[in-house]
């Protein structure tokens, strides 16, 4: 399959708070989204969370983007107070 665009790039990172420090501060990154959800309540994001080693109970994500463009964005993904197995994880699309 030949892939005909980026729309986003997906990073975890460890602390959130650090990450939005250098993307948004230091980079000058823009805030365009926000969300933390929580895996139990169900949803769509149950079924996206098979790409991970270990289950997670939460995620918080973080999109960013460069000046007044929508895409391609950086997408920073956290799972507050849940441990990393510092295993990478699986791509999930290719568009």
């Amino acid at each position: 399959m030949e892939a005909t665009c980026v729309t986003h790039v997906g990073v975890c990172v460890r602390d959130m708070s650090e990450s939005l420090k250098f993307y948004r501060d230091a980079l000058g990154m823009k805030v365009i989204g926000e969300k933390l959800t929580d895996i139990t309540e169900g949803g769509t994001q149950i079924a996206r969370l098979d790409n991970y080693a270990l289950e997670r109970n939460t995620r918080h994500w973080v999109s960013l983007a460069y000046g007044e463009g929508l895409t391609p964005t950086l997408t920073l993904t956290s799972h507050p107070g849940e441990k990393s197995d510092g295993g990478p994880i699986l791509l999930d699309q290719v568009a």
